[in-house]
């Protein structure tokens, strides 16, 4: 392709998609992208949920500034007009052309044109989502601009920038997903406990060494096959991989905690489920989007945990504290009725009572935060 030669489409993506790997391309891509469109400038932007935005970039490139202040007036030139005024659609759609939007004149009259737009010589614009931002509704996009001197954005040009917005959208994913995998990696290692991570079908994208290490002990809480991590009491299975499920649709960064026993069935760990909360679009079109920081923290010497503690932390009476102090002992109703001489009838009846004092609703719960007081 000569330099004055229009891209074609394909130009477009062999350049976006070079990028991945060597960012120096994106200046290319950027250019090309540019003169398909017959734009004066594109810019790639982050708007925050107000719409104040920023600039991250522009090409052909020039110097980047931030949002212009504030105008004292009430018109605020550091918001974005055109995503103000069609953010929705945007979300709906994809696609938002300035031309849909202001009746003619109407942008010229605000701060945002008159300090954000006129020094770059941009009158008319259009824009593709990138990434957004789920919780606050921020969104990183590309704005293809022309100036007064080009007439405005059409269909054809909408249609061009939808068939190429689900690369821009894969390339950008990709890109996050490569940061994201050298970072969690460098973290990882620095763990002096288990950890992996886990894509949303349970399967191990990363460990680190203490995890790789846990692994190949005999008597261990985890298995591993097929890069999928099961628990060796088969009685923790369906929790554990539900606790993988909630992470999933979690849209709070709060962990998840939950017991794992060892092939005997005695408690052995405290696995903690840890949401890594990602925008709309991230890992689009991908396989293996990291979703879960997992964690073993293994339990303390059973037993430590006083029967005065227990009855001062959650007002147990003295039996009550006698049967929590047996189930961090033993691990079981069955085993602590041998060891009590007590009947099941009576064991149920405190074990109801357990649960009410501390908060919890099942056996493995109740051990959880029963090892938490110990240590």
């Amino acid at each position: 392709m000569s330099k004055g030669q229009t891209p074609s489409f394909e130009d477009l993506l062999e350049s976006l998609y070079g990028s991945i790997l060597d960012p120096a391309r994106a200046q290319e891509f950027g250019a090309d992208l540019a003169r398909a469109m017959n734009s004066r400038l594109v810019a790639v932007q982050v708007d925050d949920s107000h719409h104040r935005h920023r600039v991250r970039g522009r090409f052909p490139s020039g110097p980047d500034r931030n949002a212009p202040p504030s105008n004292a007036e009430g018109d605020d030139a550091a918001v974005n007009q055109f995503f103000l005024k069609g953010a929705e659609r945007m979300h709906v759609h994809g696609v938002v052309n300035g031309a849909d939007l202001f009746a003619r004149g109407k942008l010229e009259r605000t701060a945002y044109y008159r300090d954000g737009l006129v020094p770059h010589d941009v009158l008319h614009g259009i824009g593709t989502i990138l990434h957004l931002d789920g919780n606050t509704r921020g969104i990183s996009t590309p704005a293809i601009n022309r100036d007064m001197g080009r007439p405005p954005f059409d269909e054809r040009d909408e249609a061009f920038l939808k068939r190429l917005m689900p690369h821009l959208q894969n390339v950008y994913a990709l890109q996050q997903r490569l940061q994201f995998a050298s970072h969690m990696a460098s973290a990882l290692d620095r763990l002096a406990t288990a950890a992996w991570v886990l894509d949303r079908d349970g399967r191990v994208l990363q460990a680190n060494d203490p995890a790789l290490r846990l692994l190949e002990e005999p008597r261990r809480c985890l298995r591993q096959q097929n890069q999928r991590l099961s628990p060796a009491w088969e009685a923790d299975r369906i929790p554990f991989l539900q606790a993988i499920a909630d992470a999933n649709r979690s849209s709070e960064s709060r962990s998840i905690r939950r017991l794992l026993r060892d092939p005997a069935g005695l408690p052995e760990s405290t696995c903690i489920f840890h949401p890594l909360l990602h925008g709309r679009f991230d890992g689009w079109m991908l396989t293996g989007q990291p979703v879960v920081l997992m964690m073993l923290a293994p339990l303390t010497p059973r037993g430590t945990a006083s029967i005065e503690l227990l009855r001062q932390s959650y007002g147990l009476t003295r039996a009550e504290a006698q049967l929590a102090q047996a189930l961090l002992r033993h691990g079981s109703l069955a085993a602590c009725r041998q060891a009590l001489r007590k009947s099941s009838e009576t064991l149920r009846t405190q074990l109801k009572a357990l649960f009410a004092k501390t908060g919890t609703r099942r056996q493995s719960e109740l051990l959880v935060k029963l090892q938490e007081l110990a240590s």
